[in-house]
């Protein structure tokens, strides 16, 4: 967690975003790629503004080779359940794990 807070710190071209809250958070070790989605549907893999119909296509180029990938989806609380169905299949087809990054709104 304190990586996760630090590397925001220093990185200037964060992609803001309002993430939904959850009680409990868990931190992952395996190889990560980050695939964000703002409020109003740009979606950024590592940083990188890749197009909705692209989308598919980029996750499978990026965890070719991988062992294990672990996909982390970074989604503006503003987003739809359907909104996230709709990634969350895309993660199906490539058989690839994704997991749903929330905060913690603290004590």
């Amino acid at each position: 967690l304190f990586f996760l807070i630090v590397s925001t710190l220093v990185n200037p071209n964060v992609i803001k975003l309002l993430l939904p809250e959850a009680k409990q958070t868990k931190t992952l070790d395996k190889s990560q790629i980050l695939l964000q989605v703002t409020a109003d549907h740009q979606y950024y893999i590592d940083q990188t503004v890749v197009p909705e119909a692209d989308l598919k296509g980029a996750l499978l180029e990026k965890t070719k080779g991988l062992d294990k990938p672990t996909i982390v989806l970074r989604l503006d609380k503003e987003l739809t359940v359907q909104d996230l169905v709709n990634v969350l299949q895309i993660g199906t087809e490539i058989k690839v794990k994704m997991i749903l990054a929330t905060r913690n709104p603290g004590p």
